[in-house]
Order: C-alpha cells, then structure tokens, then sequence
C-alpha cells in the first residue's frame, strides 16, 4: 500500500510504499501505483539486504526486483561485509540483542547481486571511498561495507 504525503511538489510524486522487501512481488505492485515503470527508474537497498533471512533471499529479492526494471535504471546498493572480524563480532552482539537479524555478507556476495548489470565507476567498493571528497588528506580506512551504482542495459 502507497501513501502520499502532503502535496506532490511540481517535479514528482513523494510517497511511502508500507511493504516488506521479502515480498517482492507485491511492493513492486504497489510501487507501480506511483512509478511509471516503462521509464528508466532508480531503486536503493541501502544497508538493508543483510537483514533479510538469508542470502538467497537477498539475491531473490534484487534479482525479481531488477528483472521488473526497463533497461537505463539504475541499482544503487550497499551492506556490511564480512571481511572485518570486529564488524562481525558487532553484528553477532547486536544479533542476540533480540533485534532483527543483520548478516554481513562476503564481497563476493554482494558483487553477485549486481549480475547483469553495468557499474558506474568506481565499481564496488568501500561506501566511503565511492565517491571520497576532492579535499580529503590522506587515505581513509576502508569501512567494513560495500557497495556500488549499476545500470540495467539493453536487454
């Protein structure tokens, strides 16, 4: 179910889609009350894929996701990784809190959820070097999340 909220500014529609991801094929249903889906669209899964119940799941859901997509949209994605034992051993604290469940994934993982599709540069990498600013001194240390920007060719 779409809400809209307030009154729709002049360059589109802002509205809140009461969905749960696992259930794909009804949030894109109710997606297609406010998106036109015969033009290119962007969707974002920002930190959220590590919560579902397992990775192919995740795969599943971005893959029916995408596959509901017209060519020229755009994937932006990003999750926490495995590659970083102080990362993990957070997620496992905050995993038996009773929360949610949150499951770092391998890179290798997170690579596959963008199959078939073409990255933006830099590709996938560590969300805070992505697009890191002109002035920054130094290199920072890459964060134990990564992610990338990727458009759906021509089919």
């Amino acid at each position: 179910m779409t809400k809209t909220i307030g009154t729709p500014p002049p360059e589109g529609v802002v509205s809140i889609l009461d969905a749960d991801y696992h259930d794909t094929e009804q949030m894109l249903a109710d997606a297609a009350n406010v998106l036109d889906f015969s033009q290119p669209v962007a969707v974002l899964f920002m930190g959220v894929l590590g919560y579902a119940r397992s990775y192919s799941d995740a795969a599943k859901i971005v893959h029916t996701t995408t596959a509901a997509l017209p060519a020229g949209s755009y994937l932006g994605l990003w999750d926490g990784t495995d590659d970083h034992p102080d990362y993990v051993r957070m997620c496992e604290h905050y995993n038996r809190s009773g929360a949610v469940p949150y499951t770092p994934r391998s890179r290798q993982q997170i690579r596959a959820l963008f199959d078939g599709l073409e990255f933006v540069d830099p590709g996938l990498v560590a969300i805070n070097q992505w697009r890191p600013p002109a002035t920054e001194i130094g290199q920072a240390t890459p964060l134990p999340a990564c992610g990338a920007l990727a458009r759906i060719p021509t089919r």
